[in-house]
């Protein structure tokens, strides 16, 4: 049940929200997933201690979205010395290509990452391919790209010989 009500009057509000919290608390990035080959996914992702903000933020994208799917809040586990930090996870594709481009224009930190995934959506979805297909020059570039803007974390692309 959220009690924290923010009364939003558009959707251009709406998306001004989350594209805040995806900047501040948020992160925008490729999965990696070994099923079908390795296979890398797209993954908007916010993390908060406060459950009712990202509560909100649930009801948020599903008012700028249709028929969206946001994974659940996650707990993750904890040691004795962390505070509890719950998650939502978006990571349909076409969900995300319908979403990603109202949080565009908003973003500061995150908006160059925002403009590869929205590209490398556009590619990925614009023809019907099975599951093993090799993917464009392009689209490992802009993997390799979003990784490289996601500077903790290592990416080496793996390409099938």
């Amino acid at each position: 049940m959220v009690t924290i009500m923010i009364n939003f009057q558009t959707n251009r509000e709406k998306a001004i929200w989350i594209a805040a919290l995806v900047d501040g608390e948020g992160t925008l990035r490729f999965m990696k997933h070994k099923q079908f080959g390795l296979r890398y996914y797209p993954m908007l992702a916010i993390n908060n201690t406060n459950i009712e903000i990202l509560e909100m933020a649930i009801q948020v994208i599903l008012e700028l979205t249709s028929n969206i799917k946001v994974r659940g809040l996650y707990e993750p586990r904890l040691n004795s010395k962390q505070a509890g930090c719950y998650m939502i996870v978006v990571q349909n594709m076409p969900r995300l290509q319908e979403l990603l481009p109202q949080l565009e224009p908003f973003l500061i930190i995150k908006k160059k990452k925002c403009q590869l995934i929205i590209h490398w959506l556009s590619i990925q979805l614009s023809q019907k391919r099975p599951h093993n297909y090799e993917y464009t020059q392009e689209q490992k570039s802009i993997i390799e790209e979003v990784c490289r803007l996601n500077k903790r974390r290592r990416c080496n692309l793996v390409t099938s010989s």
